[in-house]
């Protein structure tokens, strides 16, 4: 009996006994450090991801796997007939999806649906774990793909960045506004949506990021699912949790670390929270 294989790509920061348990296929990104490339969530242990990091007189790139590495997955997945739903990062922040799709269109024999999530980390975790758990409940593919594109209107994700010098480094804003916002303390809140990532507001000192997150994820609620995201600061992660114990049963929200490829860009210390609020 076919059955719907759910894969995803390692920017979905989906904890691995979780990626394990749904049986959800995980496609990695590549991390660069000069001449020396890696799979992200594979090669590196977080340890060594942030050694490097803080060390490298240059930020590291990141990289989409070529179309050849979803052939290889696809193909392997849909060798017994079996329907593939592939779900990945907002495709104006990556070129992940073009290289799902170019795999997609190289196998015209497989039932190979690509879904753009429209989101990152959590936000497409989400995605993919409630496509994975339909599908070990034994729904068809249509119907995965009409309850993930409802889910994906539902999908919020906020981020509290701890620091600009990752940003600056990147070239993203010019060195006197990074100066001035390491000088004042000032933590930027960003709502990442579908057309990309906003600045919403901005707070000086890191307490006062996390309080403000609090109140704009509080008037979102309910939600049916919810996580906490960090870079690199698993303490600040649990007591974010515990600050959302009015809006969602602490026993149900995930605080995963964020992985390498969105550390490279929000540098460590980042907090965030993913939800999909209730329909």
């Amino acid at each position: 009996m076919s059955r719907v294989r759910i894969v995803c790509d390692s920017t979905a920061s989906i904890p691995p006994a979780i990626a394990a348990e749904l049986d959800i296929a995980i496609v990695h990104a590549f991390i660069n450090f000069g001449t020396a490339s890696y799979r992200d969530a594979l090669d590196l242990s977080e340890a060594e991801f942030y050694a490097q990091l803080t060390t490298t007189p240059k930020l590291p790139t990141t990289s989409v796997p070529p179309p050849g590495v979803f052939e290889e997955t696809y193909r392997r997945l849909g060798a017994h007939g079996d329907a593939i739903v592939s779900i990945h990062i907002n495709s104006r922040l990556s070129g992940m999806c073009n290289a799902a799709t170019a795999a997609a269109r190289a196998l015209p024999d497989l039932n190979i649906t690509i879904v753009d999530s429209q989101s990152l980390s959590m936000g497409l975790g989400w995605i993919a774990v409630l496509a994975a758990r339909m599908a070990r409940d034994g729904c068809a593919a249509p119907e995965i793909i009409a309850r993930t594109q409802n889910a994906i209107a539902r999908v919020h994700l906020l981020a509290a960045l701890d620091t600009f010098e990752n940003v600056r480094r990147s070239g993203r804003v010019s060195f006197p506004q990074a100066f001035l916002g390491t000088l004042f303390d000032i933590k930027p809140i960003l709502d990442i949506r579908a057309d990309g990532i906003h600045p919403i507001d901005k707070v000086r000192a890191r307490r006062a990021a996390v309080a403000r997150m609090i109140e704009l994820v509080t008037a979102l609620s309910p939600f049916e699912e919810l996580a906490v995201i960090h870079t690199n600061a698993p303490q600040r992660g649990i007591e974010l949790r515990e600050q959302l114990a009015a809006i969602h049963p602490v026993e149900r929200i995930l605080v995963v670390e964020a992985g390498a490829i969105l550390a490279t860009h929000a540098g460590a210390g980042a907090l965030g929270i993913a939800g999909i609020t209730q329909t």
